[in-house]
């Protein structure tokens, strides 16, 4: 089934690729690229202080960890839904996640309710994310 490379799901991919190698560019430009955002104010020009670039670049990483672990949970979740006949999602979900995580979902949740990527054309493809994390 190649619907995921047609039509809108193609410029999804597509664009997810394009923004993390955005994202990566624009920190591997540094402070001088942060500056020239001009985040501090688009009427007056001004650009954020050396102490906000500097804090911003020291914190890039600061939940990597999380976030790698997360998309691990959702990756991992994915691929082993769609190998079921079928199953309590809720109850699968959260044992996937305290044996990635180490700790309890929040509680009286219900995450894959609410997780578009199941259909819809992803179709246990999930990993994609973590995929353009390595390529770009």
């Amino acid at each position: 089934n190649y619907n995921i490379y047609s039509g809108g799901w193609a410029k999804e991919h597509s664009l997810t690729s394009k923004k993390k190698g955005d994202e990566r560019w624009s920190w591997e430009n540094g402070p001088e690229f942060l500056r020239k955002l001009e985040l501090g104010s688009y009427e007056t020009g001004a650009v954020l202080p050396d102490e906000m670039v500097e804090k911003l670049q020291k914190s890039r990483k600061a939940n990597a960890g999380g976030f790698n672990l997360r998309q691990i949970v959702l990756a991992s979740f994915d691929q082993a839904i769609h190998t079921r006949g079928e199953a309590d999602t809720k109850s699968f979900f959260a044992k996937t996640y305290v044996d990635i995580m180490g700790i309890e979902p929040i509680p009286n949740t219900n995450m894959p309710a609410n997780f578009g990527h199941l259909a819809g054309g992803y179709d246990a493809q999930y990993y994609g994310y973590l995929v353009s994390e390595i390529l770009n």
